[in-house]
């Protein structure tokens, strides 16, 4: 996590959650996910449309940014979670209410 977010998100007398997202890059060894939101088939679609906007971002498949590898990212982060799909986050600092 880069320094600024620890500062900005400091919980002085606030109560701040604060979740990691995961990077979409192939070597992701500082990412450990801990918290887990389920995706149904709707969402999933809405991401892969999302992802069009980025035509430079996005490789052909079978490369690690394709829309086939998003997707495939979904399951497994699904079957991790007992989910059909799931997006995962890292938690860094979680209060009560989620």
């Amino acid at each position: 996590m880069h320094e600024a977010v620890k500062i900005a998100t400091r919980p002085n007398g606030r109560k701040i959650d604060v979740l990691l997202a995961e990077p979409i890059y192939i070597y992701q060894e500082n990412f450990r996910p801990n918290f887990y939101i389920a995706l149904d088939n709707e969402n999933v679609a809405a991401k892969m449309k999302a992802m069009s906007v980025y035509e430079k971002e996005i490789h052909p498949a079978p490369g690690w940014r394709s829309k086939a590898a998003l997707k495939l990212k979904a399951q497994q982060r699904g079957m991790e979670s007992w989910a059909k799909y799931a997006e995962a986050y890292e938690a860094y600092r979680i209060y009560e209410g989620w």
